[in-house]
């Protein structure tokens, strides 16, 4: 993957009426693969100067993310590259957040808590 970009396209394929069917596709388990894979890396990337925007895009890729971890629940490379790409979020973020009161990555949930 030469380079990720993030347009409306790529987060709206989350919001397809038919994302049972397409997550049955080979195709599309592949291309879900590869962006996850692209996404872990960027936040493998994550130094003091970036880690503000790519936690500001992993906030607003949750909400499609766990449409997608739904849709392809009978998938487990997918299942298990999410899982990895959360700990590697998490991991690579836990040492630039600051306490504050309800941590931001709570209030990141709690929003996405009532979609399914």
């Amino acid at each position: 993957m030469a380079g990720l970009t993030l347009r409306p396209a790529t987060l709206h394929r989350a919001e397809r009426k038919d994302l049972a069917v397409l997550a049955g596709r080979a195709e599309a388990q592949r291309r879900l693969e590869c962006l996850l894979e692209a996404l872990r890396g960027a936040t493998a990337g994550v130094t003091s100067r970036t880690q503000a925007p790519v936690f500001a895009a992993a906030r607003a890729l949750m909400g499609p993310l766990l449409r997608l971890a739904d849709a392809f629940a009978g998938h487990p490379p997918a299942q298990l590259l999410l899982l990895k790409l959360a700990g590697d979020c998490v991991e690579a973020h836990v040492s630039y957040l600051q306490a504050c009161t309800p941590p931001p990555l709570i209030l990141v949930f709690e929003q996405h808590a009532g979609m399914f």
